[in-house]
């Protein structure tokens, strides 16, 4: 009950910063704290009842030491930042909830998000986390759909995001390597984030967004299929493009030599004229050993359930 008491109207700073009296990083007086407690004991594990429609805009931004978030049905809108930083282990999603701020769980700690029916619109990097291996979406979802973990459009001609990591997987979960559908048009920004070492793109991609690749550090391969570059600019791969090798077909190499960006790569002519991508998603040789079997309860959790 003492939750229904927060206040979830933000107010501002003088600096333009937002002060939420629901945040336990401030007090209702402005002064800062560093804990929140209910009843005299620390909050880490929080439910949000289903009289509440909206958690509004930063809400919980910065607050490090909630471990879960429990949202009962009912819940309908999540603002903008409202978890943004907060290392949270588990959390949901209820198939009520048809809108979702940007990075509004920005930087979570959870492997798998679940996208209801209702849920249509999802700010920039709103669900993005670093310990992720897959994504889930009702097949009621008009918006959305996922194919092997990763979140593309529901007609599957935009990719939106990969996670780091394999779904089902007890050991060697980093995904590596990855190979987009050949239905795929454009790839979103944030699409990709640091594991990535090998990537292959069919000739129907023909637009990348800036910063599509976030810190590509470990991206040393990169295999494409049409003899003219697709535009990119040097914020696509987030500046970090010199050490990368990019295998084209023969006969393409002067145009990709002359483009911007692409001509300061490893240009490599070693794809036969005509050839066309595998039609496998995961080069990983193990990744057929699984599948998904169910969701199952756990804990009053739902959690995927694979066969190996």
């Amino acid at each position: 009950e003492a939750w229904l008491n927060i206040d979830f109207e933000p107010n501002i700073l003088e600096d333009g910063f937002h002060q939420c009296l629901s945040n336990p990083i401030w007090s209702s007086d402005g002064t800062h704290k560093t804990r929140h407690y209910i009843g005299g004991e620390e909050v880490s594990d929080i439910v949000i009842p289903a009289s509440i429609k909206e958690v509004h805009e930063a809400a919980f931004c910065g607050y490090q030491f909630l471990n879960s978030v429990k949202m009962e049905e009912g819940v309908e809108k999540i603002g903008a930042s409202a978890f943004e930083r907060v290392p949270i282990k588990q959390f949901n999603i209820p198939s009520t909830v048809k809108e979702i701020g940007a990075m509004a769980f920005y930087n979570h700690q959870t492997s798998t998000i679940t996208i209801g029916p209702n849920l249509t619109k999802v700010g920039s990097e709103a669900l993005f986390g670093n310990k992720m291996s897959e994504w889930i979406v009702d097949e009621k979802n008009p918006k959305y759909s996922t194919y092997q973990g990763i979140l593309y459009d529901k007609s599957r001609r935009t990719l939106i995001h990969c996670p780091n990591y394999r779904p089902g997987f007890k050991e060697d979960k980093v995904r590596t390597a990855v190979g987009v559908p050949s239905t795929v048009t454009t790839i979103r920004a944030h699409a990709f984030g640091s594991n990535l070492a090998k990537l292959t793109l069919p000739p129907s991609v023909k637009f990348i967004e800036d910063e599509a690749f976030v810190n590509p550090y470990s991206l040393k391969d990169l295999y494409v299929y049409t003899q003219q570059p697709i535009p990119v600019t040097n914020q696509t791969f987030h500046l970090n493009y010199g050490r990368i090798n990019v295998h084209v077909p023969a006969g393409a190499g002067d145009a990709y030599r002359s483009a911007p960006v692409w001509k300061d790569m490893t240009i490599v002519e070693d794809q036969a004229e005509g050839s066309t991508p595998p039609e496998h998603y995961d080069y990983t040789t193990d990744y057929n050993a699984i599948r998904f079997y169910k969701m199952v309860d756990q804990g009053g959790w739902s959690v995927a359930e694979y066969h190996y």
